[in-house]
């Protein structure tokens, strides 16, 4: 088994407990000793398990992934914004799927819903086309963040803006791109 494609169920098997006590401890749930837990660990070591997560994101309809869309990341504001999302995200269990438009508005809709299909549990962006309206139809089931700049037209999308201070400005050493701090860039 080691090396092939090991299962929750064959890791269930070989450590002689229910499928539900490894979820448990693969998620960090209450309600398993710690006799059971080291010996699921090290069943999941030694099988060389590693959870499916796109089955859960199928099972539980969200991906815990969360969406990036960014301008450039050949702009330094961006890649470092682009590296604080994602160490954030990290320290939360999230994966970050990044884009760039390349300075291409027309990419932006596209780029928006492709992340969209894969299912992300929410969307980081900095806007670049005209037309941000068409985030409309996800309104209320994935959060949507804008990040430097709002969405245009102004519309009631549910949203919230991040960072709304002009790109010229050099921000003070330290704070750039830090998760909840309006006007970091």
């Amino acid at each position: 088994m080691p090396g092939g494609n090991v299962t929750l169920y064959d890791v269930a098997t070989a450590a002689g407990v229910s499928p539900k006590t490894v979820s448990r401890v693969i998620n960090g749930a209450a309600g398993v000793s710690e006799s059971t837990r080291d010996q699921v660990q090290s069943t999941i070591k030694e099988l060389n398990y590693r959870p499916n997560f796109h089955a859960r994101s199928l099972r539980v309809g969200r991906d815990e992934a969360i969406g990036v869309v960014l301008e450039s990341l050949s702009d330094p504001f961006f890649a470092e914004m682009a590296s604080v999302i994602e160490q954030s995200a990290l320290e939360r269990g999230h994966a970050v799927l990044v884009s760039s438009v390349g300075g291409d508005p027309e990419r932006e809709h596209g780029l928006v819903e492709s992340l969209l299909q894969r299912q992300v549990s929410g969307l980081i962006m900095v806007p670049v086309s005209r037309d941000q309206s068409y985030l409309r139809a996800v309104a209320g089931s994935t959060p949507v963040v804008f990040a430097d700049r709002p969405a245009r037209p102004a519309t009631e999308l549910g949203t919230t803006v991040l960072g709304t201070i002009s790109a010229r400005r050099r921000p003070p050493p330290g704070t750039c791109c830090t998760p909840g701090t309006p006007g970091s860039r």
